[in-house]
């Protein structure tokens, strides 16, 4: 389960995921792909905060995000959330039977 707290109105607000759809796994790969690249600027902060958004349904806003969220921590927090998306699709990949008449 994927848990992040906010502070919203001064006040600290937990959400909670436990449902990963296939497009929030295909979002996953895409934005490891981007942020891998080493550098971050406002556009690829904006495509975390909206990933991020959009990771735990929507529970909270963009601003809410911004405003509500250590910025020390959301490199750190997004890579930690998107290794437990990809995690689950690498054991998953490790428990498939291997083929062996290629």
């Amino acid at each position: 389960m994927l848990e992040i707290t906010l502070r919203i109105d001064k006040k600290d607000k937990t959400f909670n995921q436990d449902f990963i759809s296939a497009r929030m796994l295909r979002k996953t790969l895409e934005l490891s792909k981007e942020v891998s690249k080493g550098e971050l600027y406002e556009k690829e902060i904006d495509n975390i905060v909206k990933y991020l958004v959009e990771l735990y349904g929507n529970q909270f806003t963009f601003d809410e995000l911004y405003d509500g969220f250590p910025a020390s921590e959301l490199v750190d927090k997004v890579i930690k959330d998107m290794n437990k998306v990809v995690g689950k699709l690498d054991e998953k990949l490790e428990d498939m039977p291997v083929d062996s008449k290629n």
